[in-house]
């Protein structure tokens, strides 16, 4: 609500003196301050994209400059994006994720690329649980013996300042990324410890799974991370991708697609 929707408010019960009292105006007063604030949350975060093959759409940070499909061209792979950069390491190329968002912080000769991967599977009612438990039976695969990943329920806020529940996994393990070095036209797969973390969303006919991934080396926060350009809202050059924060916002924007006019 605009503030001039408050003053209309107020003069509404200034007039009336029914069911308007004070408390009542001040918890509305209340509820619309933290809608505000939430929205503020949310700043950086490109408009909502639909996960393909389903009627949901998410936001994600404008630090990834760059989106691929398991189809895509890929400027460093060539016609055809490599499957290592495509999919998660513990998923095969046929699974679930069908978009990819990456970007590259430089660090010393090297780019070192981090990313987040959106996909959602159908169910039936009752299902998400097994498809949680797949995920972690394939995530188990890559992990070292004395670990047992398992999920945990977070909820996140929205910007309606509602919350909404997820489950989460984090993980900080060796895994293998495609570094390019300078002068170097062929990305080197190459293992480090780095954050691997998953969520999921039971939407009633489709779980949803979104999975971020990023060199522990990059992982931010840095002090500054947007600039204002025109209006717009743009990362800073190299910025790092913050894991604190980035992912439960992301998941957080997570809403039915809307219908077309």
């Amino acid at each position: 609500m605009t503030r001039f929707g408050w003053i209309g408010l107020l003069a509404g019960c200034a007039t009336s003196l029914v069911g308007c009292g004070t408390g009542t105006y001040d918890s509305v007063v209340d509820r619309g301050v933290a809608t505000i604030r939430a929205d503020a949350k949310f700043r950086g975060l490109f408009a909502p994209v639909q996960i393909p093959e389903a009627p949901y759409t998410v936001r994600v940070p404008v630090i990834f400059p760059n989106s691929y499909t398991p189809t895509s061209s890929h400027p460093v792979d060539g016609a055809k994006i490599k499957p290592q950069r495509m999919q998660p390491p513990f998923m095969s190329a046929d699974e679930n994720i069908k978009l990819m968002f990456e970007g590259t912080v430089k660090e010393g000769s090297s780019d070192l690329p981090f990313y987040v991967y959106l996909g959602a599977s159908p169910v039936k009612p009752g299902e998400v649980d097994k498809f949680a438990a797949d995920i972690e039976k394939g995530v188990k695969t890559i992990v070292p013996a004395d670990q047992a990943p398992a999920w945990e329920p977070v909820d996140v806020d929205t910007p309606s300042g509602k919350a909404l529940p997820w489950r989460k996994m984090r993980l900080t393990i060796d895994q293998p990324f495609l570094v390019k070095l300078d002068g170097d036209d062929t990305p080197e797969a190459q293992n480090m410890p780095g954050v691997l973390e998953l969520w999921l969303h039971d939407a009633g006919d489709y779980a949803v799974m979104i999975v971020w991934r990023a060199p522990k080396q990059i992982e931010g926060p840095q002090q500054r991370e947007f600039d204002s350009v025109g209006g717009m809202t743009v990362p800073v050059p190299n910025v790092k991708p913050d894991l604190a924060k980035w992912p439960a916002l992301t998941a957080g924007t997570l809403a039915p697609l809307e219908p077309t006019p």
